[in-house]
């Protein structure tokens, strides 16, 4: 099952949120969502301690990078994440979300890890590049997997392939949960993640 998904209209209308008041407005925005993708980049290979530089956040009808260089005030998130009833979607998520709980104080109460999704449809290739290239007809670029993601400002290419794997991520799932409800493993993924 594939089909060309067209990620542009998100990444050409991606806001970049720098203030608590632009986060407050994308999670005002975000109420009544039932999916919310996320990835999350640092700068390890280029920082004796890692931690949280970029996420990346994706809902069915908008995009946006979230910059923790600039916000301090996280607590907007954090009562979103406590309180909505959305599913969390990340893709190898166990370090994001460990990340985002040790760095920012961001527990995410349910979660869908595509990569666990994929191996229980018997996927052998569970890169989220394998994925993008199965459902939605195209190959992620991940030459800017390993860039400074500490440093700003964020180029054009920075904030497209952190957008990318959110953004993805959404039909990604889509098709994911159709055929673990197909092949009655859904239930297992849940449990899992």
């Amino acid at each position: 099952m594939k089909f060309e998904f067209v990620p542009k209209p998100f990444i050409d209308n991606a806001t970049v949120i720098e203030t608590e008041k632009e986060l407050a407005g994308f999670f005002s925005r975000a109420a009544d969502e039932d999916i919310i993708a996320v990835d999350i980049e640092s700068a390890g290979f280029y920082r004796y301690f890692s931690r949280v530089n970029l996420i990346q956040i994706a809902t069915r009808r908008e995009a946006a990078i979230i910059d923790p260089q600039r916000i301090t005030d996280f607590s907007v998130f954090q009562k979103f994440a406590r309180e909505s009833s959305c599913m969390w979607v990340f893709h190898g998520g166990d370090y994001d979300i460990s990340m985002l709980a040790r760095d920012l104080e961001i527990y995410i109460p349910l979660m869908f890890d595509t990569r666990k999704g994929a191996e229980f449809i018997g996927m052998h290739e569970l890169g989220l590049r394998s994925l993008t290239e199965k459902y939605l007809g195209f190959t992620l670029d991940k030459r800017l997997q390993r860039c400074d993601w500490s440093r700003r400002p964020l180029t054009a290419a920075m904030k497209e392939y952190g957008l990318l794997d959110a953004v993805c991520l959404i039909p990604i799932f889509d098709y994911l949960v159709a055929e673990l409800k197909e092949l009655g493993r859904y239930e297992w993924v849940l449990e899992e993640c």
